[in-house]
């Protein structure tokens, strides 16, 4: 989940209803210093101090560069206010190709490059060895419309050369794939997503987009997440590739079962089949007439099928009712310095 603070604005429920009610890391987006400190007096509850959440950070601050080569208030805020603090920062410029960037990919490139490098070395200047992550975030517009596209092939090309970049200056990269322009879990969102995805994932990169987005960052869909948790499988098996040694070549197991044998009952085939093979949970592979006997859904259909069983399975975490009233004070005092979005 992405919890989202704007401007002076605290979402009304999702930072405070999410963090009490799971162990698991959550993502809070930060954009300005007077949201942020309540955000970080909250993960400093989770953590157990300040310098406990320094020590092991559950949180990490976004510095976005407003392209072509400025820096706005808020994003120098957060950047000195994460320097100040010790905490992970990530530097990051939405470059958009043709409107506030080039229209050639490599003078988008080039372009988010410096922003980007500008960011971090202001960091390292306001605290040395401050944690950094390259976020290499540039998109391309749309010429028939002007519209920024999340799911363009250009998207994947980029990742490419940007991983290529943070390789040689040894920083963790963050890369905007695996995400679409479909408003709808449907076909180009499948294409969009796993092609970029995929070319982010050979190019090595430590980060992707965030999964279960449908359209340009305009909404959250559950079902589009078991889609791309199913892609996210499909893609691992491929980076995984395949062993070649004497025991995968599998030469006495050929001779052994000769011209015209079958190889599904032999010892051979039990001990591999399981790491070898990549089995879906959602993507289809029976017979038609078994399919349409089974109901016949379609992609869309099952994955909300499985969204529903693991929602209603789910247990919720038992957190400590200290940490709940410390995290509600919070809240309460953020009401009442800051104007609130109802």
């Amino acid at each position: 989940f992405r919890i989202s603070f704007f401007g002076h604005h605290v979402n009304n429920f999702l930072p405070f209803a999410i963090i009490k009610r799971t162990k698991k890391p959550v993502v809070a987006w930060i954009n300005c210093k007077n949201t942020a400190e309540y955000i970080l007096k909250i993960f400093e509850a989770v953590s157990g101090g300040a310098k406990e959440l320094q020590d092991k950070p559950l949180i990490k601050g976004l510095l976005t560069p407003v392209s072509p080569l400025q820096f706005n208030k808020e994003g120098s805020d957060i950047l000195m206010l994460f320097a100040d603090r010790g905490l992970p920062l990530g530097v990051g410029s939405m470059v958009m190709a043709m409107v506030s960037g080039p229209a050639t990919l490599a003078g988008t490139v080039a372009l988010q490059n410096a922003e980007v490098l500008a960011g971090i070395t202001i960091s390292q200047l306001l605290r040395p060895g401050l944690p950094v992550l390259y976020a290499g975030i540039p998109h391309i517009s749309d010429p028939r419309n002007v519209n920024i596209c999340f799911g363009s092939p250009e998207q994947g090309i980029m990742a490419v050369m940007i991983t290529a970049l943070t390789k040689k200056y040894a920083l963790p990269t963050a890369i905007n794939v695996g995400l679409t322009d479909s408003n709808v879990p449907d076909g180009q969102a499948g294409v969009e997503k796993a092609a970029t995805l995929l070319l982010g994932m050979l190019a090595g990169a430590d980060a992707y987009g965030g999964m279960g987005i449908s359209g340009a960052d305009q909404g959250f869909n559950i079902a589009q997440l078991v889609i791309d948790d199913e892609i996210i499988a499909y893609l691992k098996r491929i980076i995984k590739g395949a062993e070649v040694s004497d025991e995968t070549l599998a030469y006495n197991v050929i001779k052994e079962v000769g011209i015209g044998g079958s190889f599904i009952s032999m010892d051979h085939t039990l001990q591999h089949f399981r790491k070898e093979l990549w089995f879906p949970t959602i993507f289809e592979r029976l017979g038609w007439e078994v399919w349409e006997q089974s109901g016949s859904m379609d992609l869309l259909e099952r994955a909300g099928e499985k969204a529903e069983k693991i929602i209603l399975q789910q247990k919720e975490e038992e957190i400590n009712k200290d940490l709940v009233e410390e995290i509600d004070t919070i809240y309460a005092t953020a009401e009442k310095c800051l104007v609130l979005k109802r």
